[in-house]
């Protein structure tokens, strides 16, 4: 089993001469799935990760969506490289397996 995972593309529009985006404020950079066996049975867990670099923290909206992720049994992880984000998803019980670090 490996990990599903796709960046979080964000996109706007123009109207009536205004930017106007199509995405949620606050998602993680990079969408997960993974994949948890319970009773021999295949589901898939969502997830999302929040690339940080230097000192940068996360945005109040970036905490809010983050609480209601995890609240909702789901996983949201900050990580600054991949090794962060490999050693987060293992720590939670999921083996990568694909080539992620």
């Amino acid at each position: 089993m490996g990990v599903a995972a796709w960046e979080n593309q964000r996109r706007a529009v123009q109207v009536n001469g205004r930017w106007v985006s199509l995405s949620k404020s606050g998602r993680g950079d990079i969408h997960v799935i993974l994949p948890r066996q319970i009773d021999g049975q295949l589901f898939g867990i969502h997830g999302e990760v929040e690339c940080k670099t230097g000192q940068s923290s996360q945005s109040p909206k970036q905490r809010a969506h983050m609480r209601v992720v995890r609240n909702s049994g789901g996983v949201y992880i900050v990580a600054r490289n991949r090794m962060e984000m490999r050693a987060a998803i293992e720590r939670l019980g999921f083996v990568s397996r694909s080539p992620i670090g």
